[in-house]
């Protein structure tokens, strides 16, 4: 299946962040692009908007066979200067090594409250 991006490939303007712990992870994407780049969006068609690359550990790195469970919190869409939509439904989790999306489990169910943050301050890198 081909999936669309709402945009003029070659025009926008992204910036990525990261900042993880042992077990767990947050990633934040923005992706800027000019209005006359961008294209209509219509409802009930799949987009992509990214993909992410892990970096493979070497074989035999402890912990390679454990299953990951990825979830997408939310997506704030600019549709214009007047108008932003913000996404939390749909299907939120995707997982790795794990038959089922099993590892997603004890996750499903209502958003939290409060954006995830660390217990204490991530060195810089």
């Amino acid at each position: 299946m081909r999936l669309k991006v709402p945009w003029t490939p070659g025009f926008g303007v992204s910036v990525v962040g990261c900042d993880y712990a042992t077990d767990v992870g947050r990633l934040a994407v923005a992706i800027a692009v000019p209005t006359a780049r961008a294209d209509t969006i219509r409802a009930g068609t799949r987009y992509v908007l990214g993909r992410l690359l892990f970096r493979r550990p070497p074989k035999g790195f402890p912990g390679i066979d454990r299953p990951m469970c990825l979830e997408w919190w939310r997506a704030v869409l600019a549709l214009s200067e007047q108008k932003d939509l913000t996404i939390k439904q749909g299907d939120r989790f995707v997982s790795w090594n794990s038959p089922g999306c099993a590892v997603c489990q004890r996750f499903r169910g209502p958003l939290p409250p409060k954006t995830w943050m660390p217990k204490k301050p991530m060195p810089n890198r």
